[in-house]
């Protein structure tokens, strides 16, 4: 009945949540898939519609903070990748603030950002990611840490980290006995 229009939908999905507020989660999800569509202009009322009914929602809000990038809108995406490291943690969120940082021509910014986001992939990674690695946006995270990589030397007189690794977190089974998929793109094999 809804299928391909979008204000429709976005209607429907705000009935639900005057019905019932946890339906608000149920927003970001469709930012997600307009985002996937190229529909950035759209993804961006689905993001704003669930965030205004429910601010404590966490899930999509990197997704919601590349959306603003996509809309030109960096500065805010930067708050939006904030409030996604306070939540859900550092990885992917740190590496792409720090892209976000150096298309606005902040370098130390970005510096300090990179900093954080390479430390972060030595903490283990909390049980709730697992079923991001298998997530379709994974080679999104993949090209935007190896952006930050390439440009790691012109930011400062540190080496490029020559190989990064980032194993499973505890008590997953998924990767055992090998280095994680992501890092297979990234990295020589983590030993």
């Amino acid at each position: 009945m809804l299928q391909g229009d979008a204000d429709a939908a976005y209607a429907a999905a705000m009935a639900g949540c005057r019905a019932d507020r946890l339906y608000a989660t149920a927003l970001p999800f469709m930012g997600e898939l307009y985002f996937s569509k190229g529909q950035y202009a759209t993804s961006e009322k689905f993001f704003r519609g669930g965030y205004a009914v429910d601010p404590q929602i966490s899930n999509g809000l990197f997704h919601f903070g590349n959306c603003l990038v996509k809309n030109g809108k960096l500065r805010e995406a930067i708050g939006v990748y904030e409030q996604d490291v306070k939540r859900n943690g550092s990885f992917p969120t740190h590496f792409l603030m720090a892209q976000t940082y150096l298309v606005l021509g902040e370098r130390q910014a970005a510096l300090a950002t990179l900093k954080l986001a390479l430390n972060g992939l030595r903490m283990p990674i909390p049980r709730l990611s697992a079923g991001l690695w298998l997530m379709p946006s994974m080679p999104v995270w993949s090209s935007a840490i190896r952006k930050i990589i390439r440009n790691w030397e012109p930011l400062c007189a540190e080496p490029v980290p020559q190989r990064i690794c980032i194993k499973p977190f505890p008590g997953s089974n998924e990767f055992a006995g090998k280095e994680n998929q992501f890092a297979k793109g990234l990295c020589q094999p983590c030993r």
